[in-house]
């Protein structure tokens, strides 16, 4: 019996011991609960002169991510709030990343110097109240202290081949594990920090090798100029000699969040050729066999992978992946932090898909023909002189859900009844579709773009990704079509507005 087959043989055991059959209409508490994290700049001119601030969040548990813009009031203020499930890192975006970690229920406020441009005149600056704001000053001291610089780091990334990259890397990432080391000998801090401590010493260079080996653009010459021996030394380092994750690193996002997804990103890289003869409803199940197969070796980093593979797959309304592979999902994931998440994730999701809740406002629109301009023109001719909105989608992209939550919605009331929303979702299947609408009430006019119809509309809107935005003018021209127009910018809405005085 091969190993992979043991495996799967000691999962079902345990399953058929301990598990029993779910209901789908059964009842689940929701186990997360809201953080706030609030704020100002001072020293300030006009609040014209700063750019908006961001966070960036992503529940380990739930795998839902929260990704935000918003401008300033005109104080100088700003205001986020969303859900977690327990004690982890998320960033503050603004000029640089600011490290915070929170825990449910926090409340937190965060003072930043608007004249603090660089890396470590915003840290000296920060100033932090609230709960969790001892912590914070510690996360915020260790960076500032940080023997890595960051400019220099960038600067060197961006300019330095691919050797000597390696070579500078490894040797400011040897300082930084003494750095760390002096500080956890310090029996003063919190346990949680601790754990944070400890969890950076094991896993920021770790980290730092796979962003380097699969996360530069494909485009340059860096992967011609890896000699042979790097690439196997890199991949050898990521996958047999990465530490073991323990619950307790969990605290910090390398390892809750970046280390399992950048593992994942390498397994999927390197099994690509053993899945391109497989059926689409099989790839998936395929990948997860092969993150089985190489860290069962690992329990908590394979809880972590497998975690985020499946909440991955349901988030994007890929219900068949977890249905299709429940039995070993649910044994992997039994009495862990994460099941009762699953459970309620996949009783939500079959829910919505069997019955999806579209509002009055909601418009969905049929269209199966071929002919690309004339569904063009129809969208131009219902919009009545108004200009349009399109946004080209699709439901299995992360960063078209992130928009659908927040700032999609804050565009289309700004410019109600005055600018044409439309929707037009490639590449997925209309049970998605329609659930994904659903579930952010997305109003609006939809279509559902057949297969028939990509090729054209590719062509017609430049669609290299997604998502894509496309703006149409009142006399029907196509002025603007690429994702820099996206529902957050503040340029889009100027352009709108722009538009409206014509």
């Amino acid at each position: 019996m091969t190993k992979f087959n043991s495996i799967f043989s000691i999962f079902l055991i345990i399953l058929l011991v301990f598990s029993c059959k779910e209901n789908v209409d059964e009842k689940i508490p929701k186990i997360s609960q809201s953080v706030i994290i609030a704020g100002e700049f001072y020293n300030f001119q006009s609040v014209d002169s700063l750019s908006n601030i961001g966070i960036y969040v992503q529940d380990y548990i739930t795998k839902d991510i929260t990704n935000t813009e918003k401008q300033l009031d005109t104080l100088g203020r700003f205001k986020f709030e969303f859900e977690i499930t327990e004690q982890q890192g998320v960033m503050l975006i603004h000029n640089t990343i600011i490290d915070l970690i929170v825990k449910p229920g926090d409340s937190l406020f965060i003072e930043i110097d608007a004249k603090s441009k660089r890396r470590k005149d915003v840290l000296e600056r920060l100033k932090v109240s609230g709960t969790s704001a001892n912590i914070n000053k510690n996360v915020i001291d260790f960076f500032y202290n940080d023997p890595i610089d960051y400019e220099i780091f960038q600067h060197n990334r961006r300019n330095l081949n691919p050797n000597e990259f390696k070579t500078y890397r490894d040797s400011i990432y040897l300082v930084q594990s003494s750095y760390t080391d002096s500080l956890l000998s310090n029996n003063s801090f919190s346990k949680p920090f601790t754990n944070w401590l400890e969890a950076q010493k094991l896993f920021a260079l770790p980290n730092n090798y796979s962003l380097f080996e699969f996360y530069f653009d494909y485009n340059n010459d860096l992967k011609s100029e890896l000699k042979n021996n790097d690439l196997t030394r890199l991949t050898k380092f990521n996958i047999n000699d990465i530490p073991q994750v323990l619950q307790k690193h969990r605290i910090n996002t390398i390892a809750s969040n970046s280390i399992p997804k950048k593992l994942l990103d390498n397994t999927l890289i390197s099994s690509q050729k053993g899945a391109s003869n497989l059926e689409p409803n099989e790839i998936y199940s395929f990948y997860l066999k092969k993150i089985i197969e190489i860290y069962s070796d690992k329990p908590e980093l394979l809880k972590l992978m497998v975690n985020d593979f499946t909440k991955s797959n349901l988030n994007i309304e890929n219900i068949e992946f977890y249905e299709d592979n429940r039995i070993v999902i649910d044994s992997i994931l039994f009495k862990t932090d994460f099941e009762s998440s699953l459970k309620e994730k996949y009783v939500s999701l079959k829910k919505r898909i069997n019955n999806p809740q579209l509002t009055n406002k909601i418009n969905l629109k049929e269209y199966s023909s071929s002919n690309i301009d004339s569904l063009l023109q129809t969208i131009i001719s219902e919009a009545s002189g108004k200009p349009i909105y399109i946004d080209n989608w699709a439901t299995y992209y992360q960063p078209c859900l992130s928009a659908f939550k927040e700032n999609t919605p804050k565009l289309m009331s700004q410019f109600d009844g005055k600018i044409e929303f439309v929707f037009l979702c490639y590449k997925s299947e209309k049970a998605q579709w329609k659930s994904t609408i659903s579930k952010y009430k997305l109003e609006g006019k939809h279509y559902f773009i057949e297969k028939n119809q990509i090729e054209d509309l590719t062509n017609l809107f430049s669609l290299n990704g997604f998502p894509t935005y496309t703006i149409i003018n009142q006399k029907g021209e196509i002025i603007h079509t690429d994702n820099g127009y996206r529902p957050s910018n503040p340029k889009t809405t100027e352009l709108l507005e722009n538009l409206l005085k014509k």
